[in-house]
């Protein structure tokens, strides 16, 4: 890592939580995964998702992000299921 990169790193966890639910768990998903896993500074959210090949409905995290929608307790129990799932497989990856 470069020190650019580590001072990236320092600052993306130096910023307080959002207060919307779907984006806290967003960004201590990303936290929870392997680096190399991680969300690159140039990329958009769906660049990144393609390339870490996540099958969670991104749909629900950018309603709440750019619409300021209100999402069901449903939806967002669905979308913290695909995080959890994906980090399992993750993680059993990793293992093997």
């Amino acid at each position: 890592m470069t020190s650019d990169n580590a001072s990236m790193q320092i600052n993306r966890t130096v910023h307080p939580l959002p207060a919307s639910a779907i984006r806290q768990q967003l960004i201590q998903f990303e936290a929870a995964l392997p680096p190399y896993k991680r969300r690159r500074p140039y990329e958009t959210l769906s660049t990144w998702a393609k390339r870490i090949e996540l099958d969670a409905s991104l749909l629900t995290y950018l309603q709440t992000r750019y619409d300021d929608g209100n999402i069901s307790p449903q939806r967002e129990r669905a979308f913290t299921q695909q995080l959890d799932e994906y980090l399992l497989r993750t993680q059993k990856e990793s293992n093997s």
